[in-house]
């Protein structure tokens, strides 16, 4: 009798559970596109003439630099004029308030150094040439906090009123082409006072030197 080879058909239940599943096939990769190269330029090739650039934007013009007297204006109050005005106040006590005021301080540096401007204009030309009236008021410096103050002195503040309008000098209402008493009386002192004032222990201090002896 012959036996029939067996199919799966007739294959038992335990022997079709054990069978080993049937392996499933990977999905394949995706195909990279390939990198787009630019192509090189020839060994010979022209090059690319530059853009031209922009045209920069004109600067802006540049403050005129001030000179002569004027050059003054724009530095800052130092050297002896930081401690003249509390020499002033010390030996003038009626011209204290004035004197320490810190809007009048570049006042007070200016008078101090621009004399020799004051003398190469048409003001000093016109008032050198009147007559100084007597100083009754005796000699030495301090004689500068009553006596009057001559036409010279008077057109010298006159000078820098004119010349430095910045610093607020104030024109007498009463006395045409004169500046208030009080001021026109503080620009006489520090000029006409400086070379006292070089002299003093406030100046000697300020550069570092003993006070002289008595």
């Amino acid at each position: 009798m012959t036996t029939a080879t067996p199919t799966p058909a007739n294959v038992p239940s335990r022997a079709r559970k054990a069978a080993p599943a049937a392996p499933k096939t990977a999905p394949k990769p995706a195909a990279r596109k390939p990198a787009t190269v630019a192509p090189k330029p020839a060994a010979n090739a022209p090059k690319a003439a530059p853009k031209p650039a922009a045209p920069a934007a004109p600067a802006a013009p540049a403050a005129p630099k001030e000179t002569g007297a004027r050059a003054l204006l724009g530095k800052n109050v130092r050297g002896a004029a930081t401690v003249l005005p509390k020499w002033i106040a010390r030996e003038f006590p009626e011209m204290a308030e004035i004197a320490t005021d810190e809007k009048n301080a570049k006042v007070i540096m200016i008078a101090i150094r621009v004399f020799r401007y004051y003398r190469a204009s048409a003001i000093f030309a016109l008032e050198s040439g009147k007559p100084v009236p007597a100083n009754t008021a005796g000699s030495g410096y301090k004689s500068w906090a009553t006596r009057e103050i001559p036409p010279v002195m008077a057109g010298y503040a006159r000078f820098l009123a004119e010349t430095y309008p910045e610093l607020g000098i104030r024109m007498d209402r009463k006395v045409p082409g004169r500046v208030e008493p009080k001021m026109e009386r503080l620009i006489a002192i520090s000029h006409c006072a400086y070379p006292e004032f070089q002299k003093s222990d406030v100046n000697r201090a300020r550069n570092g030197r003993p006070a002289r002896a008595k």
